[in-house]
């Protein structure tokens, strides 16, 4: 069974840019093993993201999707999240 990692940010590059964490977040999810791993992020669907990128994105509703994924994240979202997998 993989392990499942979750990364909740900001900002990711290549969707969106504003300081270092977007290159971390961005980068990071790449180098755990996909054998051993699901890595998923979690950024605010921000209008800003290019159209091409969202094409590309799940995305889930506040509060319902997330808690029923499991991601224990303490309380609703105030605004709707998209997800990419890393492939």
């Amino acid at each position: 069974m993989k392990k499942k990692v979750l990364f909740i940010a900001s900002e990711c590059v290549p969707f969106v840019k504003t300081g270092g964490l977007a290159d971390v977040v961005g980068s990071l999810p790449r180098y755990f093993n996909q054998d051993n791993y699901e890595v998923r992020v979690i950024v605010p669907n921000y209008l800003c993201i290019a159209p091409a990128w969202k094409e590309k994105m799940n995305f889930v509703t506040p509060t319902k999707d997330v808690e029923s994924q499991g991601a224990g994240i303490g309380g609703p979202l105030d605004v709707p999240c998209g997800f990419h997998t890393h492939d």
